[in-house]
């Protein structure tokens, strides 16, 4: 029930920061955008993997659409080519 409780919590803050950082000139249709809306926006996203050899393994982010961008900066969340660049290691170049 506690999980249950979190989850749904994250659901309706994530749609409440999301119309905070609305402006108020936008559409009546984008103010009033639900969760479900902008986790839909990415359903398309992938990150690819390219194994280079048995030990290797590049990973590389998708292209972000302009919805996803501006999803992400409404939110002030990073990119997850951002992310990827900050948690994984360089690799050498070839």
């Amino acid at each position: 029930m506690f999980l249950m409780m979190i989850g749904l919590t994250t659901y309706f803050l994530l749609q409440r920061v999301y119309r905070q950082n609305t402006p108020l000139d936008a559409p009546v249709k984008e103010r009033r955008t639900t969760t479900e809306a902008l986790l839909r926006s990415f359903v398309t996203y992938t990150i690819l993997v390219y194994h280079r050899s048995p030990f290797l393994r590049e990973v590389c982010p998708t292209r972000l659409t302009t919805c996803q961008r501006n999803i992400l900066d409404r939110l002030n969340f990073s990119t997850p080519a951002q992310i990827l660049s900050r948690r994984l290691p360089r690799l050498p170049d070839d």
